[in-house]
């Protein structure tokens, strides 16, 4: 596809606050972006890895590379990143 007809959109926030905020871009808002899209005969990809990253690759240390790997992905099209900040602001790998 067009690199330049696809919105890829990362989401981002520590996995255990935001919930709600993220339920209502992935029900509700992304799903009218998707077909705007598609209305203008593009792609909307929205990636949010709270259900992508295992329990292995988590304490294995992988969420960084994981995570990175997708903003970069989404760095093909034009970029975009939303930020979810909460009462928490995630974590500091031990080794970088």
């Amino acid at each position: 596809m067009d690199t330049s007809r696809h919105l890829r959109v990362f989401v981002s926030s520590t996995f255990v606050d935001m919930q709600k905020e993220r339920e209502k871009l992935a029900k509700e808002v992304f799903p009218k972006i998707r077909r705007l899209a598609r209305e203008r005969q593009g792609e909307f990809t929205d990636v949010d890895l709270r259900w992508g990253i295992t329990q292995k690759e988590a304490e294995s240390g992988e969420t960084l590379r994981l995570c990175l790997e997708e903003i970069y992905k989404c760095m093909d099209s034009p970029l975009f990143f939303i930020g979810l900040l909460g009462h928490r602001y995630g974590w500091v790998p031990e080794e970088l």
